[in-house]
């Protein structure tokens, strides 16, 4: 993803209940991104305000990679787990919320408890380390 690539889609960071939100892209899908201030900010004055500050979204430390169950092996199941994800100011899972179930509690289960395990490189703004919640979308696929 190039630096400029909010520019070009016009992407804007936005207020809601007084939180910084950003959407943006992640590798080849598209997750919501929302800063969290420790502390209540006041709200900007002007749309300038907001984005002074450069905005650099969290990223995994490394790949994803849950186990496929064995149950969902043998029976060939497959199916697609969305999960919203707090990571912590220090790059760690506080909380994974299942959004969209893959049809099978096996495969949503093996994805939640992957996502526990991971670590991020924290959003920051400017020079301070942000909370975030992410939206991961994992996809479970057997090779023919």
């Amino acid at each position: 993803m190039t630096p400029n690539l909010f520019n070009k889609c016009n992407i804007r960071p936005f207020r809601f209940a007084g939180l910084a939100v950003l959407p943006l892209l992640l590798g080849p899908f598209a997750i919501e991104f929302q800063a969290l201030a420790s502390e209540p900010t006041p709200e900007p004055t002007t749309t300038a305000a907001l984005s002074s500050a450069t905005l650099v979204k969290p990223r995994m430390m490394e790949a994803l990679q849950p186990e496929y169950p064995q149950i969902a092996l043998q029976n060939s199941w497959q199916g697609k787990v969305v999960m919203n994800t707090f990571v912590l100011a220090d790059g760690t899972v506080s909380e994974v919320k299942l959004l969209k179930s893959s049809g099978h509690a096996e495969l949503d289960g093996a994805a939640i408890a992957a996502m526990k395990r991971m670590r991020f490189v924290p959003a920051l703004q400017g020079d301070e380390a942000l909370a975030t919640w992410v939206r991961v979308p994992v996809t479970f696929t057997l090779s023919p």
